[in-house]
């Protein structure tokens, strides 16, 4: 299957989707993250993907918002007079658009995010939403929505201090809009892994993905789920030990589970 904004690779269950607006440094428009979402989902329902991969292409991973696509959106919303309807528009605007980029946090499927060049407002949002971040040295960071008159509404604000460990920071940043690097992006505990480049960050990437696909589907799903969860803050811990209690007697099958513990006895008796 062919995208218009994305190319997308799949191979040995694991899918690797490329940003594809790289004259416009990966910025997304409208159809851009109808797209995203469109892209994901059916990743997500394919029994051939267990892992998604996600980066820009070329240099850069996103510059965030196309301005020049929200500036004809808003002359179109600005065109109704009525205050009302002004605000129903953008409220409809702002929560599908919300939905798209959210869209990794909601699917059962993992997606390890590559931080590369430019990653500016939009780009946090989209980061903020998987499941794993890696960070390149020579990327440039920003929640740069305050620096062009708009308060960042489509998730940063809401996911980032539940990933941060630095509250402070987060304030910071988000107050301010300043440029970040990959060394506040660690203080900050938005990503696991420093890399040197976009092709070292690609490797490893690939190289956790692959780690994660060896494993069995239902698992996989499961446990990203249920971590998924918690991160939301839609469950308590009492809640999550229900839910996993429930995930695991509808999807474990005891005569697999024998058979697999037996293959691995087999393969170490010499532990045992």
């Amino acid at each position: 299957m062919t995208w218009e904004n994305f190319e997308v690779k799949t191979e040995d269950f694991i899918a690797h989707v490329e940003i594809n607006r790289p004259r416009v440094f990966n910025a997304f428009n409208k159809p851009t993250w109808r797209e995203y979402r469109e892209v994901l989902l059916h990743l997500d329902q394919s029994n051939d993907v267990k892992v998604i991969i996600l980066s820009g292409k070329g240099a850069n991973f996103s510059s965030g918002l196309d301005l020049r696509d929200a500036f004809k959106e808003f002359v179109d919303i600005g065109s109704h007079k009525d205050g009302r309807t002004q605000e129903r528009l953008l409220l409809e605007h702002v929560n599908e658009f919300q939905k798209c980029i959210g869209t990794p946090a909601e699917i059962s499927t993992p997606v390890i995010c590559l931080i590369h060049g430019i990653a500016y407002g939009l780009a946090i949002d989209i980061a903020s939403a998987v499941a794993i971040r890696l960070v390149t040295k020579d990327a440039k960071l920003g929640i740069k929505e305050i620096s062009v008159g708009i308060t960042a509404d489509i998730g940063t604000l809401q996911r980032l201090p539940h990933i941060a460990g630095n509250s402070s920071l987060v304030n910071q940043l988000a107050l301010t809009g300043q440029e970040f690097d990959y060394r506040v992006a660690e203080k900050l505990g938005l990503v696991s892994e420093v890399v040197a480049s976009k092709q070292d960050g690609l490797q490893t990437c690939f190289k956790i993905a692959r780690e994660i696909a060896q494993h069995q589907t239902w698992c996989i799903s499961g446990t990203k789920q249920m971590l998924q969860q918690m991160l939301d803050g839609s469950n308590t811990v009492d809640q999550g030990l229900k839910n996993v209690a429930v995930y695991s007697s509808r999807n474990l099958k005891p005569e697999a589970f024998i058979k697999l513990l037996s293959n691995m006895f087999g393969k170490n008796k010499s532990k045992l």
